[in-house]
């Protein structure tokens, strides 16, 4: 039992941290959905990224050999989110513009 004390302390710490950062996707919400939308998958891609180490990790220290399958599981899981964090900029700023610019114009003529 003592070889894998290690193994179950990260796992406990990585459920525990993972679950910390689905705290503000509970708590909060906001009233246009697209907000609400990009707000929790802002957070949910947190806790998975923080998930995916951490099982890599446990694993790791249960020897078990899953360093080449983890490694491309958080390349891909980083990408995506920042990916997911691009678009969401460009699509909350060009909605941004474009209610400005209707505004403007609107005020103008």
């Amino acid at each position: 039992m003592l070889q894998y004390m290690p193994s179950i302390i990260m796992f406990v710490f990585t459920v525990a941290f993972a679950g910390v950062f689905l705290i503000p996707v509970t708590n909060i919400d906001f009233k246009k959905p697209v907000l609400q939308f990009y707000w929790r998958g802002f957070w949910i891609f947190l806790s998975m990224i923080c998930a995916i180490t951490g099982s890599a990790n446990t694993l790791l220290l249960a020897k078990i050999p899953v360093a080449e399958t983890a490694q491309a599981a958080e390349i891909a899981i980083l990408m995506a989110f920042i990916l997911f964090i691009v678009i969401a900029w460009f699509h909350l700023a060009g909605k941004a513009a474009w209610v400005g610019l209707t505004r403007f114009l609107h005020k103008s003529g």
